[in-house]
């Protein structure tokens, strides 16, 4: 899950659990929304955001230490991503993109690698086969 407190602060949308979630074995990394939501993209900022609102929320001064929000930064790749929503509808799933479809993506790079090299009087280095 992609915990981004400062976009929740501005949007007034709540504080997420995150305590309670990294207990229940909830894989918890920081994000960003960006600038148009939050007014930055400081991740640093962000983690501050998480681990004072964490403690606000248990009422406990010792949640989330920094030790363990720096972990929300640094400990999460890509290949951690599960499933991403947006906007109410499932964009990846599995860790598989389902708004693309793989074959059309291949054919659109094929033809666009084939323009460029003859624009440039060349043979494209690499094909793309569908």
């Amino acid at each position: 899950m992609a915990h981004c407190p400062k976009t929740f602060l501005k949007l007034a949308a709540g504080i997420a659990p995150v305590v309670r979630m990294r207990r229940a074995g909830v894989t918890v990394a920081l994000g960003s929304d960006g600038a148009a939501s939050n007014n930055t993209l400081d991740l640093l900022e962000q983690m501050r955001l998480a681990v004072l609102l964490q403690k606000h929320q248990g009422e406990d001064a010792t949640a989330l230490p920094v030790a363990e929000a720096l972990a929300l930064v640094y400990a999460t790749r890509a290949s951690d991503v599960h499933t991403v929503v947006v906007d109410g509808r499932v964009v990846v799933e599995d860790g598989r993109i389902r708004t693309l479809d793989r074959e059309d993506v291949l054919r659109q790079v094929e033809t666009r690698a084939q323009r460029l090299a003859r624009r440039e009087g060349r043979r494209p280095h690499q094909t793309y086969q569908a």
